[in-house]
């Protein structure tokens, strides 16, 4: 992705090893997998849309997408915040 001028970056809940994206990892991803039932998983692409969605340890695993610059700006600075 690198030779492409794409930079990836991914915040964990466990230990992953890549060879496209820097990782950093999120120490309260058994916290928040309890609390919600389940894991998040958040996309952010040029600050000009986002996908964030939980998978569900059961049967309720949801998603959403969204342009919408007041949901993106805080979505992204959290990602920014916690990398």
């Amino acid at each position: 992705m690198e030779k492409e001028g794409v930079n990836v970056t991914s915040i964990a809940y466990g230990e992953i090893a890549s060879d496209f994206a820097n990782v950093y990892f999120h120490y309260m991803g058994d916290e928040i997998t309890e609390e919600y039932g389940g894991g998040w998983i958040v996309f952010s692409a040029d600050d000009s849309e986002v996908v964030a969605g939980i998978f569900s340890l059961k049967e309720d695993s949801r998603a959403a997408w969204t342009r919408h610059v007041g949901l993106i700006m805080p979505i992204t600075e959290v990602m920014i915040h916690d990398s």
